[in-house]
């Protein structure tokens, strides 16, 4: 029995079985003619002229009223300040190789820093526009090396202590 301990082999092995499968595959359906065991004594036949496959279409559009129905939902959503303890299970190629943010670069560590972290700002599902999350404004210099932020005065750390830089 081989045993995938390293991430690197488990990734490996995944890609593997998927090249293998997508290799396999055959989005043509078998014809009884290319199902039929050959005999000695059948004829030649010609073989199956070949099916039309569908031509590219142009990608689906939302429907009239589907992005206006996506806005009022969030205009609607509200956040709400979670209950302490409980249990989060969600599903990872490998385990988290760090918990520090700062040198995090693999996705499970990635993953699972993202449930204990809040940034300064976050990119909008809906319109992916950059949007105030701790940080309630900011303004950089005309040179961009220079970036100020106002944190919201409304958060507390873990402990009750206000939220300061």
């Amino acid at each position: 029995m081989v045993r995938l301990n390293h991430p690197i082999y488990a990734a490996l092995f995944l890609l593997s079985a998927i090249f293998l499968l997508a290799a396999c595959s055959d989005d043509a359906e078998p014809t009884p003619a290319a199902l039929a065991v050959p005999t000695a004594e059948a004829a030649p036949t010609t073989p199956p002229a070949p099916t039309a496959r569908p031509t590219a279409t142009a990608e689906p559009t939302a429907t009239p009223g589907t992005v206006d129905q996506l806005r009022m939902n969030a205009e609607q959503f509200a956040y709400s300040i979670g209950t302490r303890g409980g249990t989060l299970t969600f599903a990872t190629i490998s385990e988290p190789l760090t918990f520090n943010l700062a040198i995090a670069t693999d996705a499970s560590s990635s993953g699972v820093l993202g449930y204990l972290f809040e940034g300064l700002t976050e990119t909008s599902w809906l319109t992916d526009e950059v949007e105030p999350s701790l940080a309630e404004a900011w303004e950089h210099s005309a040179d961009g090396l220079k970036w100020t932020f106002r944190l919201r005065t409304d958060v507390t750390w873990h402990d009750g202590e206000p939220f300061t830089a």
